[in-house]
């Protein structure tokens, strides 16, 4: 058989080639109203289900909120218990510090009464040291008062003395002297009778003086007994009252003073009566001895009361120094408790504000207590409350369950049926298998320059996919490229094919790298021509087709020319490609099907997708890109071939999109050198 024969066997490949029936993918729609019933009863038992979660849900926090409120009551018992120990604690100690306050308190009072007494045995002390230094200053003026009475007293008695030895002196003269020296004599002897005389009223003054100092002896006498019998604050008490006693006897000692003075006068008066006297010589001779021992007795008398003051100042001076000294030790004192009587009442004031703010805590504790005995009782019926709630949701829980159960086994089963359609194919060769996968808008025919070359050396399937060439156009395939691989390996299962390479061209490359990353243990190898989907170099008219709005307007403008226009930019060798190719090409655009499957193929590659999953793929694969492609760049080639993680990157020379229509044997010997050859004779060269 020669090649051109086969070549028109294979455009004539409708007649010629084998049509297998395959499952397709997607799922054939059921009864409408059986599908609304099963969904009714679905979402029901969902709903149900829901309900059950929910309830189970609510048990579940049910039960968590009344182990909560359990521990939160036993915490709270535990508080309470433990505050009202410490309650009883701070009623212990407000107790104790109420009791040392009371102590306190009474030992202040003490201080206090001390301290007045103290304070008041100093004014007493102060007033007898004032009595006591008055009577010292009576005694003083009484004791300087008897010094000069005695000294006046003895000038008398010198003066008499003298007037006497002048009168013996007289009298032992002899009386041979004339009557004229008497007148002489008695006038000589006048001022010694008047010196006589004085010299008497004087010691008539210190009797009287005398006298007196005798009553003020008896007084201090009596004084002195009353002194022995007291202590010294009466002792201060009595030199004061000493002092009120020896004033009046001073003021009258100072009031006689001038009746002593007064009598002078009188003894003047007494001059002439004395003269008279002195005419008498006989009787003053025998007067004068009486008058002398008089004398002598008052000078005595008056140096007794001398002495007697002497003593009495001596007494006054050691009273009031005592009086001092017990009026300077009432002032320590009361120093002493003005001090502790101070420290008390700062410990008291100090204690006092302990004992409130003791008062005061214990309030609050009591209070406290109250609220914390009121929150115990809140939390237990919080407890009891939630403990009820648990037990109703759980018993919600199983019912709710029991009906979900009940409504899910009560869903209708609708039987599942799928889509089933034929596949056009051609098959050739030995070896092992090789399937050929054409781009949106082709069908097998684009492979006819390779498919017999390569059957020379491989089982060789060239397939038309779901909606183009000859194979079925189904209602409801979604033209993906996941359904596309899923369709393919349908393929293979309905032939038997285990493992195969495949060999996919433009968008069917991709259809073949998405079914090695589905199932890579069912691939063996790819072989990727001119990898990619819609770019930005191909036409408007291609373009418009990814669009959802424009997408069908651009296909049903598809026309003869269309796809002319469209080879001649896919080639870089115009020649290869005549009218009848053309006509060919234009068969799977020529009804609205096939202009559908090609719009929703062309809108449905997910080439972003597809692009991020391909260093999954463990399948070795030979990208295949050509220099002179101006819809799919170098650049886009080796992006593929970076992308996977088990490739080699190839570049074919002076060839256009469609390498395999203008380089078809270049395009056999970069498979055959990449695919080992299990079969066939092929030498490479061109058959005719």
């Amino acid at each position: 058989m020669s090649l051109s024969l086969e070549v028109k066997k294979f455009i004539n490949s409708e007649s010629m080639g084998e049509f297998v029936s395959i499952m397709l993918p997607g799922e054939l729609p059921t009864d409408n109203a059986e599908i609304r019933a099963m969904n009714r009863e679905r979402a029901a038992a969902e709903k149900a289900e829901k309900e059950a979660a929910h309830l189970e849900e609510e048990a579940r926090l049910a039960l968590a909120d009344a182990d909560e409120a359990e521990k939160a009551a036993a915490d709270a018992r535990k508080a309470l218990s433990d505050r009202d120990k410490a309650l009883e604690q701070q009623k212990k100690d407000h107790d104790k510090l109420k009791s040392e306050h009371s102590k306190k308190k009474e030992a202040l009072d003490r201080a206090k009464t001390a301290l007045d007494s103290a304070e008041s045995e100093c004014v007493k002390c102060t007033a007898a040291l004032e009595g006591a230094r008055e009577a010292l200053a009576a005694c003083e003026k009484a004791k300087s008062e008897a010094e000069a009475l005695v000294s006046e007293l003895k000038k008398a008695a010198e003066s008499m003395g003298k007037a006497e030895e002048k009168a013996e002196e007289k009298a032992e003269e002899p009386n041979t002297e004339g009557a004229e020296k008497a007148d002489t004599d008695g006038k000589a002897d006048a001022p010694d009778k008047t010196e006589q005389v004085e010299n008497t009223e004087i010691a008539d003054a210190a009797e009287a003086r005398a006298e007196e100092r005798a009553e003020e002896k008896a007084e201090v006498k009596a004084e002195e007994k009353a002194e022995e019998s007291s202590d010294k604050a009466e002792a201060a008490e009595n030199a004061a009252a000493d002092g009120e006693t020896a004033k009046p006897a001073a003021q009258e000692t100072a009031e006689k003073k001038p009746d002593n003075t007064e009598a002078k006068p009188e003894t003047a008066e007494a001059k002439p009566s004395e003269e008279k006297a002195e005419e008498k010589p006989e009787e003053k001779a025998e007067e004068k001895p009486e008058e002398k021992a008089e004398d002598k007795k008052s000078l005595e008398q008056a140096e007794e009361e001398l002495n007697k003051a002497k003593e009495a100042l001596s007494q006054a001076r050691s009273k009031c120094g005592a009086a001092e000294k017990a009026q300077k030790s009432a002032e320590e004192s009361a120093k002493k408790k003005r001090a502790e009587h101070e420290k008390l009442a700062s410990e008291l004031n100090g204690f006092t504000a302990l004992y409130e703010g003791g008062a005061e805590e214990l309030e609050r504790a009591r209070s406290e207590r109250v609220q914390v005995s009121e929150h115990v009782k809140a939390l237990e019926k919080a407890s009891g409350e939630a403990k009820a709630k648990q037990a109703e949701a759980k018993k919600a829980h199983e019912a709710a369950q029991k009906e979900a159960e009940r409504l899910k086994g009560a869903v209708r089963t609708l039987k599942i049926e799928h889509e089933s359609a034929s596949m056009h194919y051609l098959e050739s060769g030995k070896g092992e298998a090789l399937i050929l996968i054409h781009s949106a808008g082709q069908s097998l025919f684009t492979f006819r320059s390779v498919f017999y070359k390569l059957a020379m050396n491989y089982r060789v399937y060239a397939v038309d996919l779901m909606g183009h060439g000859c194979s079925d156009r189904p209602d409801y395939f979604d033209y993906t490229t996941a359904s596309h691989a899923e369709s393919i390996m349908s393929f293979m299962d309905a032939l038997g094919i285990e493992r195969a390479h495949l060999m996919g061209f433009s968008m069917g490359a991709g259809y073949a790298l998405e079914l090695a990353r589905r199932y890579p243990e069912r691939v063996l190898s790819v072989v990727a021509l001119s990898p990619g989907g819609v770019t930005g170099s191909m036409p408007l008219s291609v373009r418009m087709m990814e669009s959802a709005l424009f997408g069908g307007i651009a296909s049903r403008l598809f026309r003869m020319k269309t796809v002319e226009k469209l080879l001649d930019e896919c080639l870089f060798d115009h020649t290869v490609i005549g009218p009848h190719e053309v006509s060919e090409y234009y068969k799977c655009a020529s009804d609205s099907d096939g202009r559908r499957a090609i719009r929703l193929s062309v809108s449905s590659f997910g080439e972003k997708e597809l692009m991020e999953s391909l260093g999954e793929i463990s399948t070795p694969v030979m990208v295949v890109s050509s220099d002179k492609d101006r819809w799919h760049s170098l650049e886009l080639g080796e992006e593929y071939d970076h992308a996977l993680a088990n490739s080699e990157f190839v570049v074919m020379r002076n060839a256009g999109h469609l390498m395999h229509e203008e380089k078809p044997d270049r395009t056999v010997e970069l498979v055959r050198s990449f695919i080992p050859a299990g079969y066939g004779d092929y030498d490479g060269r061109e058959l005719p």
